[in-house]
């Protein structure tokens, strides 16, 4: 889960709760978290969203592992979950960078 922090509040997404606007919900695996930091070839939005926050704050967004040890089944159903609950913002459903479903 990427945060942005210039954003603070209380953020309530049916049971997920945030300190900071969420701005990208991925699957992950690994250090995968913190690759798109560098570039993601797939999504210029996003790459912009943080190149915008190291900018302004000078250092990474957050990012959190919202849960950790998950068959991958799991995984893939809570990106989707989290994704479909909190909306993306290329369909006008939300504040995330996502432009799938998960």
């Amino acid at each position: 889960m990427y945060l942005d922090q210039r954003k603070p509040a209380n953020y309530l997404y049916d049971e997920y709760q945030f300190d900071y606007e969420p701005f990208y919900v991925g699957k992950g695996c690994g250090n995968r978290l913190k690759i798109h930091l560098n570039k993601c070839d797939h999504n210029e939005f996003f790459n912009n969203k943080i190149k915008k926050i190291q900018k302004e704050c000078k250092h990474n967004p957050f990012i959190i592992p919202y849960k950790e040890k998950l068959l991958e089944n799991e995984a893939f159903d809570l990106e989707k979950r989290m994704i479909k609950i909190i909306g993306r913002k290329d369909l006008g459903l939300g504040p995330l960078c996502n432009h799938t479903d998960g």
